[in-house]
């Protein structure tokens, strides 16, 4: 079969700068989430029954030595860290879901669950208008509902962009 390459052509560049403006909100968010003190090793997961290996994945790891499989396999997690765990490892997340297309809608689902709301408030108040900025882009680049932004917004108490 051949490619006409008036199609090939502008198809590859436009994956470039999909791919270029990934890469620009994956290190967007490695700074922003640079100086986030990892949790105390006993206390990644809230007291629960089953916290579905959560503490054993996660618990005393830093967060960008995790594999992203291990991000996307777990992204339940989300639901049992503490506050603390969940700043931290939020940005490892974040970079899985953007770096495979296949698991995007899957962990976006589970960060906004998490932070849309006001369901976990203290989360709020530990993280800066920097990482705020980029889970909100994260958010938009996932194909949040303008309904999903403005909650969001409305949680981080950010100004309309």
């Amino acid at each position: 079969m051949h490619v006409n390459e008036n199609v090939r052509v502008p198809f590859l560049k436009s994956l470039a700068m999909i791919t270029d403006r990934c890469e620009s909100l994956i290190n967007r968010i490695r700074i922003a989430f640079a100086n986030t003190a990892p949790p105390n090793p006993d206390s990644v997961v809230i007291p629960t029954s089953d916290d579905e290996g959560t503490e054993s994945v996660f618990g005393g790891k830093r967060v960008y030595s995790i594999s992203q499989e291990a991000f996307v396999a777990h992204c339940t997690a989300l639901w049992f860290f503490t506050d603390d765990a969940l700043v931290y490892y939020l940005p490892g997340f974040m970079t899985a879901a953007l770096r495979g297309a296949d698991t995007l809608g899957v962990i976006w689902g589970h960060v906004y669950a998490q932070l849309a709301e006001g369901r976990r408030p203290a989360v709020f108040a530990k993280i800066n208008d920097e990482q705020r900025s980029c889970v909100l882009e994260f958010c938009r680049r996932c194909g949040a509902s303008d309904e999903d932004l403005v909650s969001l917004i409305h949680a981080f108490k950010l100004r309309t962009p």
